[in-house]
């Protein structure tokens, strides 16, 4: 199960299978986080890709964010 981490909502789910999470498709889930990767600003973003460096290191790495 997969929620969202502001209103702890259901937003998917998944199977672990051989170390693996497989997300199940369903429209819900779908929407559900097309929404919410639509709310996260730039800034968010790259610090959730890059393993959540400080705000100082995005800064040096992305000095036009």
């Amino acid at each position: 199960m997969f929620q969202d981490v502001l209103t702890m909502k259901m937003i998917g789910e998944g199977v672990f299978i051989n170390g693996l999470y497989y997300l199940c498709k369903n429209a819900c889930f779908t929407q559900a986080l097309q929404a919410q990767l639509k709310s996260i600003d730039e800034n968010q973003l790259w610090h959730r890709r890059l393993a959540h460096p400080s705000e100082l290191v995005l800064s040096k790495l992305f000095p036009n964010l």
